[in-house]
């Protein structure tokens, strides 16, 4: 309203229209990123957390790289205006900044993964980056190094997380020899799986539960 009222109605219809395309251009630049997601639940089933993390790594950070781009493109495009109030400009921005964020983010639910708090605090911080930088009358550019090393923070945290996520894989003989107490304790009542843990009949050769080879 502050901006609207003091001249720039231009700003605030066009800051609508990038907020309502940006979820679209979103979507298109996050197609590629689909291919890595069927490898990272094979990986994660098998208890890779080193290639989990790996990938997770690639997959947050061009996350955050095309966030990166949308924040520096409105905000080079608004606060470069001196002819309407720089405060207005600058609250003006931060909406449009996190309008589509927002929205994105509150269509995943409740059961919306850390990825998606991450991406959102991520958009929150990279808009307050520039703007200390400006107040403090740095240069530009120095604003886009401050950017690239919160990128790679954020993005070194999610594959931290995805590394934590997974649990160690454990060798087979290990389970043998770990669940072979209880086997040999239940062995009368009937043939306990290795794999499961659930009791079958002593003449079973393999489980009803699971289907593993007892």
């Amino acid at each position: 309203i502050w901006l609207a009222l003091t001249g720039g109605i231009g700003l605030v219809l066009a800051g609508l229209l990038f907020d309502f395309l940006m979820p679209f251009a979103y979507s298109i630049a996050f197609l590629p990123t689909l291919l890595l997601v069927p490898l990272i639940a094979k990986f994660a089933e098998g208890g890779h957390r080193f290639l989990v993390s790996f990938l997770a790594f690639i997959l947050s950070g061009y996350n955050n790289f095309i966030l990166i781009i949308w924040v520096s493109t409105v905000f080079n495009w608004l606060m470069t205006d001196a002819g309407y109030p720089p405060i207005a400009l600058w609250l003006w921005g931060y909406a449009v900044v996190m309008g589509p964020i927002s929205y994105m983010a509150s269509k995943e639910g409740p059961d919306a993964g850390a990825g998606t708090s991450m991406g959102v605090l991520f958009t929150q911080l990279a808009y307050l980056t520039l703007s200390i930088n400006l107040v403090f009358g740095a240069s530009r550019d120095s604003g886009y190094g401050w950017l690239w090393l919160l990128l790679l923070i954020f993005t070194g945290l999610t594959a931290w997380m995805g590394f934590l996520s997974i649990p160690k894989k454990i060798s087979s003989k290990v389970e043998l020899a770990s669940n072979s107490v209880e086997v040999t304790t239940h062995k009368a009542s009937g043939e306990i799986c290795t794999k499961c843990g659930h009791s079958n009949k002593l003449s079973a050769k393999y489980c009803k539960e699971c289907g593993g080879e007892l």
